[in-house]
């Protein structure tokens, strides 16, 4: 079994693009701002059409002081319910521009049996800088350095001991604090063989989205 958790704030526009990962999940939380109702209108859509879709509200992601934008809070607190409902669940860690691989569900299915459950999986990411980039396929390395395959872009692991801090300055660290925190050591961490998409450019919106920047 697998589920997903998603910060999404101020993504609306891209979730059409990622939605269709649900099929290749068993359930998806999407944690949101109450205050983002085009975000959170359309996941309440989608959600009447699939139950595998759920929302997770959070009123930290701008008032958690000494925060600009608190995902590492919000990660946890979807993080406790999740592993609190699927205590046999591997975990996906996926941000609200990242669309998986139409092959993802037989990679799972072939990688499952061998998989270790005290190590953390990540994958290689392209990057689509535009819709135009996107429509033709055109997408760039975002990394080489193996490290850089299990940041917060795609992080999937099944311990539940595991979580990420109460609190982040931004977007920024708080996946690497998790990797070091959890995953120190080289040999628990593995790379699918599996590419993921990311909709946008690399290294922006680290304080919340607050444009419409692809």
């Amino acid at each position: 079994m697998i589920v997903a958790i998603t910060v999404s704030v101020r993504y609306h526009d891209k979730l059409p693009f990622i939605l269709p990962n649900v099929e290749h999940l068993d359930a998806w939380y999407f944690v949101v701002h109450r205050g983002d109702t085009q975000t959170v209108s359309v996941l309440e859509m989608e959600r009447r059409r699939n139950p595998k879709i759920n929302l997770v509200f959070f009123d930290g992601f701008f008032t958690t002081p000494g925060s600009a934008f608190n995902k590492s809070g919000a990660v946890r607190k979807a993080q406790t319910l999740v592993h609190s409902l699927y205590p046999e669940s591997w975990v996906i860690l996926l941000d609200s521009d990242i669309v998986l691989p139409p092959e993802f569900s037989r990679v799972m299915e072939e990688a499952t049996p061998s998989l270790d459950k005290k190590a953390l999986y990540g994958c290689k990411r392209y990057d689509y800088k535009s819709p135009e980039a996107l429509e033709r396929n055109e997408g760039v390395l975002y990394s080489t350095l193996r490290e850089y395959f299990f940041v917060g872009y795609f992080q999937m692991y099944f311990r539940k001991d595991a979580l990420y801090e109460p609190v982040s300055e931004n977007c920024g660290v708080c996946d690497m604090d998790f990797l070091h925190k959890y995953f120190k050591r080289r040999s628990s961490r593995h790379v699918l063989p599996a590419s993921v998409k990311h909709l946008g450019h690399a290294a922006v919106h680290w304080n919340g989205r607050r444009n419409d920047l692809w």
